[in-house]
């Protein structure tokens, strides 16, 4: 067998590249769909901010994503 290309990430290392690409999603979706679905899609914002948040990352762009997301 061979060894991972990753050995013993953590998860506050990865963390944080997720919610960027998590966070482009969501805004892309909500870009292309606000005319159609934007009650839905504010239950979606509200649920992936207290989903983020509870995650505790503490470096500064996952910090400013989420305030960003919540404003």
């Amino acid at each position: 067998m061979t060894d991972p290309i990753v050995k013993d990430i953590q998860p506050h290392e990865f963390f944080p590249t997720v919610l960027r690409f998590k966070a482009m999603d969501m805004m892309t979706r909500m870009e292309k769909n606000y005319h159609d679905s934007w009650e839905d899609l504010k239950t979606e914002l509200a649920l992936f901010i207290k989903t983020w948040n509870e995650h505790g990352l503490e470096d500064n762009i996952s910090l400013g994503i989420n305030k960003n997301m919540e404003n």
